[in-house]
């Protein structure tokens, strides 16, 4: 349909659902509509570049997004179009903000400009792609496990530091009993790029590089074994699965089983759980290694592919043909601006959910985590030992500093959170944080819990609530924390957080009232850990790479190599062992990308 714009991404349902939003104020404002489809990174990467299966259910995309390390290598492979003429009126129409190139956000080897001509390197360069988000990696650490061991809950500054601080931590566990890492680094296996891109922040800090001369491998070399000789010792336990996953190694750290990591700031979303409070969830810069400080900076970019090998060609031919294709592709190009323009909230309010830094420098400055307007709630019941629920009037509830404001002419109080009583329920407070406290005049014992989400609309998972603490009192005295939890659910959106009843982890508590206290979706999404990452623009960390060609190994065969060789350090192997057949793969992909592959498929 030459009216519609096809928007391919491969960032999973939140994005999803935001650009499915974004989608519907875009056709409102401009009257085009764009089609969103959600299909996976390696999907995304074999269209782009023309190897996709003729009968793959995969669409022939307008726009994409793509990951910042491919830019320079899809423009040498030619599939990216250039933005030349549709990027120059962007810049005119928004000169009034200042220079457009010092607004977004540009790394020392991250590049989307480059020459129009590919042959001639001298010719003027051409924008074929525009930030963003950026995603760096942060440090995090148990501050618990700090202050039990070392008396103190400061981050560490240096990798010494932070290698002392693991080795005191892990053997203070060890003498009581628990296994433990003093720190773990993720190898999400399939060519993933986790691991290279924290190890080398553990690795490349120490003194040593990605590739050496003639894009040597490096592996063997003392520089590279001695550190990583190191955080295999200090990693020391084994596992049940056979790679560290990210979520896996998200779930330890609140289980206490792992003491520091490095990581994006997304994964603070697997720590903050009912298994770790969040203020024990210590988070800093990377620690600084004898090079100085190291971390990945990436993140993604939007591009608009150029005609794909094997794609239709436009229908009707001929001059009709070529100018419905270069109206789809200022009307792609005029998304692209729309959903940057800082002035819409879509780039703050996408990339803030995914824990990552907007790809705007005027965004970053307004990236804070405001979250929704407020806590929506449908019903509140309660439920007594045998699972009969309590009754309760709505006189009984009370939302304490709530801000129950008028919204569509109507009020929502909290004492439509009773059973059976009409209306919803919102709280458009989030300086006090929304809160509901039932009160039992006689006394009352509650085994379980169950709310439904209210309101409706596009926006309607925004005020649902995604983390809750739960806490009770006495006639006397005050409030103590029962329990603390998340709901998983709000993930993928779903709707109705908790229909079943939840009983309480601890057993039923007999009080004299209960208080709940809430965070809504989006606040939770991207939580402290984003915000400290948005903090530290332009990062404390300054981008270091150990070689100008870094991107170049940013592909998966290079990534399973790394993955396999922390799997095997994961495993006990030896390091001399284990660094020599890793330098022997990387070498062959050197010479034949395919003998990579080979040799991948073997282990």
């Amino acid at each position: 349909d030459d009216h519609v714009v096809t928007l391919a991404h491969p960032h999973g349902p939140v994005t999803q659902q935001m650009l499915e939003l974004a989608a519907r104020d875009f056709e409102r404002a401009r009257g085009w509509k764009v089609d969103v489809q959600e299909v996976g990174w390696g999907e995304l990467s074999d269209y782009i570049l023309g190897r996709y299966k003729a009968d793959a259910a995969l669409p022939i995309a307008d726009i994409v997004t793509i990951g910042s390390t491919w830019a320079a290598d899809f423009y040498e492979k030619g599939v990216l179009s250039p933005m030349g003429d549709l990027y120059e009126g962007w810049r005119r129409e928004r000169r009034h903000l200042g220079p457009i190139e010092e607004d977004l956000v540009k790394n020392l080897d991250i590049t989307y400009s480059f020459p129009g001509n590919r042959d001639d390197k001298r010719s003027p360069p051409e924008w074929h792609a525009v930030p963003l988000d950026v995603d760096t990696r942060i440090f995090f650490y148990r501050k618990d496990l700090q202050l039990k061991y070392l008396k103190h809950a400061n981050p560490p500054k240096t990798i010494e530091e932070a290698l002392y601080a693991g080795q005191v931590i892990r053997d203070g566990e060890r003498a009581a009993g628990r296994e433990m890492s003093g720190w773990a680094v993720p190898s999400n296996g399939k060519g993933a790029s986790d691991a290279l891109q924290v190890l080398l922040t553990f690795v490349v800090g120490n003194g040593s590089t990605l590739v050496g001369p003639q894009e040597a491998c490096t592996f063997t070399d003392e520089y590279f074994k001695t550190p990583l000789g190191r955080y295999a010792a200090l990693y020391g336990t084994q596992h049940d699965y056979a790679f560290n996953h990210s979520l896996e190694i998200s779930r330890e750290f609140a289980q206490g089983k792992v003491a520091m990591m490095a990581g994006a700031a997304w994964m603070y979303w697997g720590m903050v759980s009912g298994e770790v409070l969040p203020e024990n969830v210590g988070i800093g810069s990377i620690p600084s290694g004898p090079r100085g400080p190291y971390t990945f900076q990436g993140g993604t970019a939007w591009a608009i592919p150029s005609k794909v090998p094997g794609a239709p060609a436009p229908t009707g031919g001929g001059t009709d043909a070529m100018d419905a294709t270069a109206n789809k592709k200022k009307r792609a190009f005029d998304f692209i601006a729309w959903f940057s323009d800082p002035a819409n909230g879509y780039m703050k309010d996408m990339t803030l959910a995914r824990g990552l830094v907007p790809g705007y420098k005027t965004t970053i400055r307004e990236a804070k985590l405001t979250g929704a307007d407020g806590v929506q709630l449908g019903e509140l019941a309660l439920y007594d030992e045998e699972g009969d629920p309590l009754p309760l009037a709505p006189s009984q509830f009370a939302n304490p500093d709530g801000v129950n404001a008028m919204q569509d002419g109507r009020r929502f109080p909290v004492g439509n959170l009773a059973p059976g009583a009409a209306g919803d329920w919102i709280d458009f407070n989030k300086a006090a944080g929304p809160a509901v406290e039932v009160a039992f005049p006689r006394g009352a014992t509650v085994a379980s819990y169950a709310f439904t989400s209210g309101g409706a609309g596009a926006r309607g998972f925004e005020r649902d609530p995604v983390e809750w603490v739960v806490s009770y009192k006495n006639a006397t005295g005050g409030w103590t924390r029962l329990e603390s939890r998340r709901n998983p659910a709000a993930v993928e959106l779903k709707r109705n957080v908790t229909g079943v009843p939840q009983a309480f982890a601890a057993g039923a508590v007999t009080a004299a009232a209960l208080r709940f206290d809430f965070v809504a979706f989006r606040e939770s999404m991207c939580g402290t850990a984003c915000q400290a990452a948005v903090d530290m623009f332009p990062f404390a960390v300054p981008l270091q790479y150990p070689h100008q060609g870094f991107y170049k190994f940013g592909r998966v065969e290079h990534n399973a190599t790394v993955d396999r060789m922390l799997q095997r350090l994961h495993r006990g192997d030896h390091i001399d062992a284990v660094t020599s057949d890793a330098c022997r793969e990387w070498d062959a992909l050197m010479v034949d990308p395919a003998r990579g592959a080979a040799a991948s498929d073997g282990d």
